[in-house]
């Protein structure tokens, strides 16, 4: 259904008022925002189709709209969990086929900012989901979540055993961490404890320093310090918590 010529036209005829199936190609859309409300095993279907295969992550800038977004919160628990299996192939290849040729240091350029503006998309849009009160919160995508903006913002390779198309920049680097920062801040918020047996920040530090060898950042002996007395005191509660009586 979604072939490369109705994306195409999807899209062309979506993104100007003045198109003759402009008003065609938003009743197809919101079929699909209503197909996506009624059956929601569909949300994760339809969102991979616009976003990426013969879609773009550029769906809604393109196209002046929001659908895209509107479709994303209407996933399921599961479908969330593939949503964000998604975002993970994005981050890892940015710019699909589009960013093989590398010919000369000028098309280098241009494709580090435009992976690192389709990288930014993916991370704000994990950032919507989490703040989102229509978002299901369930411990499985969030713990994918905030591993792979723990992955980008900390380690040279994000994702353990999976090539990256394009290297990700100091500044995406930044960007990660940024993002992951106002992630824990709104998750430490909700009183719901769907963390599980570790919190969220713990879990972003662990993704980091069990993975030191390839730490994008230099740690400075005060941190080193820090880091390994958190380490032990850790262990010394984690002992007590298991000798109490249940």
């Amino acid at each position: 259904m979604f072939s490369k010529n109705f994306m195409r036209c999807l899209i062309n005829q979506l993104s100007d008022p003045e198109r003759y199936l402009h008003k065609a190609a938003h009743k197809c859309v919101r079929t699909l925002l209503q197909k996506a409300e009624s059956t929601p095993w569909t949300v994760p279907v339809v969102f991979a189709q616009l976003v990426s295969n013969n879609g773009t992550p550029n769906f809604d800038s393109l196209t002046k709209t929001k659908y895209v977004d509107k479709i994303m919160i209407l996933a399921n628990e599961d479908g969330l969990d593939a949503i964000i299996g998604e975002f993970r192939k994005i981050l890892l290849d940015p710019l699909g086929p589009e960013g093989s040729d590398d010919s000369g240091e000028e098309s280098r350029r241009r494709k580090t900012k435009a992976a690192e503006a389709r990288r930014q998309w993916v991370a704000d849009q994990i950032l919507t989901l989490i703040r989102n009160g229509r978002s299901v919160k369930a411990e499985p995508w969030i713990k994918n979540a905030v591993s792979l903006l723990a992955g980008f913002g900390f380690l040279e390779v994000p994702v353990r055993g999976a090539e990256l198309g394009i290297p990700v920049s100091p500044t995406s680097q930044a960007m990660f961490r940024s993002r992951l920062m106002s992630c824990l801040s709104h998750l430490l918020s909700i009183k719901d404890n769907i963390s599980g047996d570790e919190t969220w920040p713990y879990r972003a530090v662990k993704k980091a320093i069990n993975n030191k060898d390839t730490l994008a950042i230099e740690l400075d002996d005060t941190i080193e310090i820090a880091i390994k007395n958190a380490q032990s005191t850790l262990k010394e509660i984690n002992k007590k918590v298991k000798s109490l009586p249940l």
